[in-house]
């Protein structure tokens, strides 16, 4: 009963004081919605459960050759799956490219090839239907597919009577076999849309070699009384069987183990919780301010309080009072805050990288709103417990015996008051110091040449999949088509083919040998970026020819193979000399090899992104090789966007059932920043928002010292020292306990600098600039915020002062 009418006692002081209350509220709640709406992305990418049971068991295992990751030839993945006894499941799975076309357009959905095993290893059911079978994941069994809920509503209108029927993908029928529940997804960045059977595969001479390292993986789930390690190790000594038994194509080989959740967190949790870490920092700045405000609201109620205990009053009845207040502004600003997330969060999510895996699925819901509840608790023991204490150190009769807060606010509570001050400005440091290192990374990164030019470019994928396109010299003819009708269309000022445009990653990767300086038979080869180019790429695209020559019209089938090089190769096995004129052998050990003489040498490309390391890079001339994909490289007069609509038109006019994807090259340049400058701008609001609470902070502190502190200025200004400085007597007691602040805050970015390591482009986590920028910066907002009360305390009349004092 007693908590109850303290906290009636609590609401009716705070309606009292509403401009006390107001500025606690929204001080806190600047902190508890950023804490709220950081929680909620969370909650949703990193503690939601996967769509499957006990997510925690399941493993993905890959090929390594010396330790380096590879994906998993069939043969070899059919002799682990013969052999082990560790596993309950064991699954392959790996991408395809197909199109659908629904009469009118071509998309390319998400496809994935998957063994039988696949969907009772996760525990999947058809919602309609069924999904396929073990004979029906073999070679020469009929095509059938398994579609997502997604897919089955968005391109197929919810069909009720869609399976058995078949659907056409990249031109052949395929016989729909069931419907998955829309819970059920395998791969979280870009949810899969059908799923096909990868054993009918097998049935493909090249795919059923132990040289073929696709993109296949594997997936399972170890048995009850298997560890992880008995699991690793017995799959490590079969691949060591299969390197004795099969040495020119296994030889050195082994597996590596992952697991399933942090093959696909590991990347993102770090930061994701460095972000919670910031909007911690945020939220303990504003608790400092709001217990500096009750400490010195407290400081003003003392005499009340020495009354209530020597009429009675328990000391737990005082403090408890003291707790209901702050529950009471917790309770207000957590309310306040939860609003703050639910109307940010939508533009925050509009602004994020979509790549972050389950981000779409954000919001706030109810573990969110517990985690809110627990925050408001949290906050309200952490913003009373010191205030309340403070009320308690105070012996009544002192109190009593006092005229004034002033005479009798002691040392301690001045010391408190300050070091709450100093802690503020300490954790604030951190944090703008941590975005300082963020800012400046990203003003490297934009200043990164990337090797081509951007500018008046287009770039159109062109996919070519199905029986119809599986000749070679059929893709090889619909390129040249499609090259034709576009160089005749307005505003196209060149034009060049290449696989994998600037930015956008690599064509693929695979093995080399140098003659003469490498071992081709060697248990470990070294590994190269591949592209293909035409004979215009690298002069529309705007890529510097540093020596020898580019590709010619010439470079066919019929002539010698040959091949340009990018700095990063020929740095790395020519550092001294000209690499043109040497030859490099393309292949693994244990398979037909292609010689190629090294005809040019390009300049460095960014294929991964700006802030990323370049690799060494093999060119290919397109007609010595047949993609089934290619990217046209426009260059245009105008305009990019100008010629998007002719130019898909113009190779629609070939065949309407190829998909086309474009978009120019400025957008993969935004594309490549974006998750660096969405991190920089959560880290840069939060940073701000710290600021301000510091600055909230210092003014309080300071204004509140002047209060106090009145008649001792009064008595200085009486003996004659200037407005000026009381003025700077003032500011240099608030400046001096920033400064210590920053001295410390500093020594804290110094501990917490390896956290951003990984996130730092071309900047040392010790970068002095952005430390002692930071600091200069505190201080100056730190005089900003003691300006209105240095210069009350400087109007101050020594006569009134002295007589009400």
């Amino acid at each position: 009963m007693s908590i109850v009418q303290d906290l009636r006692y609590s609401l009716r002081r705070l309606r009292n004081s509403p401009g006390f209350a107001t500025t606690a509220v929204l001080t806190l709640a600047l902190g508890m919605g950023a804490a709220t709406a950081m929680y909620s992305v969370i909650q949703a990418v990193l503690l939601n459960s996967l769509p499957f049971p006990h997510p925690e068991k399941l493993l993905i295992f890959r090929e390594s050759e010396k330790g380096q990751g590879m994906s998993v030839a069939w043969p070899n993945f059919e002799d682990l799956r013969a052999q082990q006894r560790s596993f309950e499941d064991f699954a392959a799975y790996q991408g395809k490219t197909i199109q659908y076309f629904d009469g009118e357009h071509t998309t390319l959905p998400a496809a994935m090839q998957c063994t039988s095993e696949f969907f009772p290893l996760l525990g999947a059911k058809a919602e309609m239907g069924r999904v396929f079978t073990g004979s029906e994941d073999k070679p020469g069994a009929p095509a059938v597919v398994v579609l997502s809920h997604k897919f089955w509503q968005n391109q197929l209108h919810a069909d009720p009577n869609i399976v058995g029927k078949a659907i056409n993908l990249s031109g052949k029928l395929y016989t729909v076999l069931g419907v998955m529940p829309p819970e059920f997804h395998f791969w979280l960045g870009q949810p899969e849309e059908v799923y096909l059977p990868l054993g009918p595969e097998a049935a493909d001479s090249d795919f059923n070699k132990r040289t073929a390292h696709g993109s296949m993986s594997i997936l399972a789930r170890p048995k009850p009384n298997v560890s992880e390690a008995a699991a690793r190790t017995e799959l490590e000594s079969i691949a060591t069987r299969l390197a004795a038994e099969y040495p020119a194509t296994n030889g050195g080989h082994s597996v590596i183990m992952s697991r399933l959740v942090d093959d696909y967190f590991t990347k993102i949790r770090p930061i994701l919780w460095m972000l919670m870490g910031a909007v911690a920092i945020v939220l303990l700045v504003g608790c400092a301010n709001v217990s500096n405000l009750l400490l010195t609201r407290g400081a003003d109620r003392e005499r009340e309080y020495a009354i209530r205990t020597a009429l009675g009053a328990s000391g737990y009845r005082i403090f408890q009072q003291s707790i209901g207040e702050s529950l009471w502004l917790a309770l207000g600003a957590g309310v306040a805050g939860i609003a703050i997330a639910y109307l940010s969060l939508p533009f925050l999510l509009r602004l994020g990288p979509q790549n972050i895996p389950r981000l779409g699925e954000t919001g706030i819901h109810w573990p969110v709103l517990a985690f809110a509840i627990a925050v408001i608790l949290i906050v309200s023991l952490i913003c009373g417990a010191l205030p309340g204490w403070a009320t308690l150190s105070v012996a009544p009769e002192q109190a009593l015996r006092c005229h004034s807060t002033s005479s009798y606010a002691g040392r301690g509570r001045q010391r408190v008051r300050s070091s709450l001050l100093v802690a503020g400005v300490a954790i604030t440091v951190v944090l703008s110091a941590g975005t300082g290192l963020l800012l400046q990374s990203l003003r490297r990164t934009l200043a990164v040449d990337p090797g081509f030019q951007p500018e008046h470019r287009l770039a159109l994928q062109v996919v070519l999949t199905g029986d119809k396109y599986q000749a070679a010299a059929v893709r090889q003819s619909f390129f040249l088509a499609a090259e034709d009708k576009l160089r005749t269309l307005p505003g196209v000022a060149d034009l060049g083919i290449v696989c994998t445009p600037p930015l956008a990653g690599e064509c693929g990767d695979y093995f080399y040998s140098i003659p003469g300086q490498t071992d081709s038979n060697a248990a470990s080869l070294p590994v190269a970026d591949f592209n293909l180019a035409d004979e215009n790429y690298f002069r529309v695209a705007g890529i510097r020819l540093l020596s020898g020559r580019a590709f010619l019209a010439t470079d066919n089938l019929s002539s010698p193979h040959v091949a340009i090089i990018n700095e990063a190769f020929a740095r790395k096995w020519w550092p001294e000399g000209n690499a043109v004129g040497h030859t490099v052998l393309f292949g693994g050990r244990g398979e037909a090899r292609d010689l190629l003489q090294i005809v040019g040498v390009v300049r460095d490309v960014k294929q991964w992104g700006l802030d990323a390391e370049v690799d060494p890079e093999i060119f290919f001339p397109l007609k010595q090789r047949h993609p089934n994909w290619i990217v046209l490289m426009v260059r245009t007069a105008g305009a990019p966007e100008s010629i998007a609509k002719s130019a898909e038109a113009a190779i629609q006019s070939i065949d309407k059932e190829v998909p086309i994807h474009m978009h120019p090259m400025n957008y993969y340049l935004a594309h490549t920043l974006r998750q660096r400058q969405f991190l920089t701008l959560l880290f840069s609001i939060f940073a701000g928002l710290a600021i301000f609470l510091a600055a909230l902070g210092i003014f309080g502190v300071a204004a509140y010292a002047v209060a106090s502190r009145r008649a001792e200025i009064a008595v200085r200004i009486a003996l004659g020292a200037p407005p000026a400085s009381v003025k700077l007597w003032i500011s240099a007691q608030m400046v001096r306990r920033v400064a210590i602040g920053c001295a410390i805050g500093v020594g804290g970015s110094l501990l917490s600098a390896r956290l951003l390591r990984d996130l730092l482009y071309d900047v040392s986590p010790a970068d002095p600039l952005v430390l002692s920028g930071t600091c200069v910066l505190l201080i100056a907002v730190a005089l900003l915020a003691t300006w209105i009360p240095a210069r009350r305390a400087a109007s101050v009349d020594p006569m009134q002062a002295l007589r009400a004092e």
